[in-house]
């Protein structure tokens, strides 16, 4: 599959029109281009190019969306070699002034060590793409981490100076959804289960199925017991299969031979068939959940 197509969708509502331009939008993603970390800094965070083999834009625009990207970089120090550090230098000072070093002066020692190593630390790079529908006016984030997808919309929402948007709230339980398709086995038309799902008690106690028929007596017992869907696999029009939980996160996502037949290798065809899909099958997700709650609901 081609990489340009996300693999996970966390999904933002605007409350208020997205009205930027493209070249609006990409005048103000170079404000904060990113830059990588200096000796000093532990992390910075800044826009890219999306799709760098193709153009140094910091928006890709197709379909009425516009795919951007976000890295942050991170100096790794593991805890352990700062505690070496600082044991071989308390050990040291101890031998040489006959004294033995109190908790206070160990821990500045401890945050003059660790500010002398940073420049030597390793940097870590993870980037974070995610396209603005336009014409649907939802942020599409390609992760399965909402901390992750909170950070996107924290530099974009810095960048932008303003960012009115809402993970989607449904009028009903996704979790309580869910069950009941497992219970009944009765799903809306055009999903059907997959062969994973993950099920909680309320007291806490979880039980993960993998390549099983959910259909089965033996995942029945526990839905007949109490337990409700945390995450189901699902599959949508032989379109695409996905993991969704709770909070209506889409993980795992894999679209079909059907879709994948009609990619040419063009990173803007393609880019544009995924939205395509993508806004053909949001409302219809959300639909069955009863519809999104309006703000002034």
């Amino acid at each position: 599959m081609n990489k340009i197509w996300f693999k996970n969708l966390i999904v933002y509502d605007f409350q208020q029109a997205f009205t930027l331009n493209l070249d609006s939008l990409q005048t103000r993603l170079a404000n904060i281009i990113f830059h990588p970390c200096s000796d000093y800094e532990w992390a910075s965070s800044g826009w890219i190019a999306p799709v760098p083999q193709e153009s140094e834009n910091l928006v890709y625009a197709a379909n009425e969306c516009f795919m951007i990207c976000a890295r942050k970089q991170e100096k790794i120090l593991p805890p352990a070699v700062i505690r070496d550090f600082v044991e071989d230098k308390v050990t040291q000072i101890e031998a040489e002034e006959h004294r033995k070093i109190r908790k206070r002066e160990k821990s500045n020692i401890k945050e003059q060590i660790t500010l002398d190593l940073l420049p030597r630390a390793f940097p870590r790079n993870s980037d974070v793409v995610a396209y603005l529908d336009i014409k649907n006016q939802w942020l599409v984030v390609d992760t399965a981490s909402r901390k992750k997808a909170e950070e996107f919309v924290s530099l974009l929402r810095k960048t932008l100076g303003s960012l009115p948007v809402v993970p989607p709230h449904t009028q009903k339980s996704p979790s309580t959804v869910m069950t009941n398709w497992l219970d009944s086995q009765d799903l809306p038309q055009g999903f059907e289960l997959g062969e994973d799902c993950k099920l909680v008690a309320e007291e806490g106690e979880s039980v993960t199925c993998k390549q099983l028929d959910l259909t089965s007596s033996e995942v029945q017992q526990h839905v007949k017991a109490g337990k409700l869907v945390q995450n189901l696999a699902l599959q949508w029009q032989e379109k695409m299969e996905f993991v969704l939980d709770e909070e209506l996160t889409i993980k795992r996502l894999k679209f079909s031979d059907i879709v994948e037949e009609r990619l040419d290798g063009d990173s803007s065809g393609d880019f544009s068939i995924m939205t395509l899909e993508i806004a053909n099958f949001l409302p219809k997700l959300f639909k069955v959940f009863g519809g999104l709650i309006q703000p002034n609901e």
